[in-house]
């Protein structure tokens, strides 16, 4: 039951939008500035790694929550990413427009995945190659 009531307080928790000293384990917040303006990622293991177990490598799935905030307005979206296993930790990269928050940009990321948790490693912003992280 108590775990149960956890899972649920955490995945509340990373879809309010609280600040980044409020969320929940697991997940990473970053501010980066696009146009002069500040973009919060903030990223979240949804779902732990599915498919081949880690000691027998190949590529597990992971489900992360991405939310993007800027301007007072946020969007968030769901998305499976294939990571290596086998390792101590693998990256995936994803790329995600932004044209919800008014900014006509890709933001291509660079995600770290380990021992359950997910950090953005790096970001860059395209078109132009503008490296934020």
């Amino acid at each position: 039951m108590r775990a149960r009531l956890t899972g649920v307080l955490t995945l509340a928790l990373a879809l309010s939008g609280l600040p980044a000293a409020a969320q929940p384990e697991g997940c990473s917040v970053d501010t980066l500035r696009v146009d002069d303006v500040p973009l919060e990622v903030s990223l979240c293991v949804a779902t732990p790694a599915e498919g081949r177990r880690r000691d027998e490598g190949g590529a597990v799935n992971v489900g992360v929550t991405e939310r993007f905030t800027a301007r007072g307005e946020s969007f968030s979206r769901a998305v499976a990413l294939e990571f290596m296993a086998g390792g101590q930790s693998s990256r995936s990269m994803d790329d995600v427009s932004l044209q919800k928050l008014g900014f006509e940009r890709t933001l291509h990321l660079t995600i770290l995945y380990r021992q359950g948790h997910v950090r953005l490693e790096h970001a860059m912003l395209l078109p132009g190659a503008v490296t934020l992280k």
